[in-house]
């Protein structure tokens, strides 16, 4: 009786970690399409994010975007966390990541 149930149980398990291997596997697709009312607008200004948990390589990724941005474009480049966290002092002080 005992060996019937820690059977049932194993099934579980195995039936479980095959159904997440599956549905984790699972493709998905994406497309877009251009709104034509935005054909040729020319954005003046951008807001810049960066998709990091650690605040500090965000703070570094927006800045080296913006800085990248402002020397060929004329658009002006919002990063983040100046938007979000205005009040709180640069994240990576007075040194930089690069040296």
């Amino acid at each position: 009786m005992v060996m019937g149930n820690v059977g049932s149980k194993c099934k579980l398990a195995v039936a479980l970690m095959v159904s997440s291997l599956v549905l984790g596997c699972a493709s998905t697709s994406m497309t877009s399409e251009a709104n034509p009312a935005f054909a040729g607008h020319r954005f003046t200004t951008l807001l810049v994010e960066g998709g990091f948990a650690d605040l500090g390589q965000r703070q570094y990724a927006e800045d080296q975007l913006c800085e990248y941005l402002a020397g060929f474009s004329n658009v002006k480049c919002i990063e983040s966390l100046k938007v979000f966290f205005s009040r709180t002092k640069n994240i990576l002080g007075s040194k930089s990541l690069t040296g």
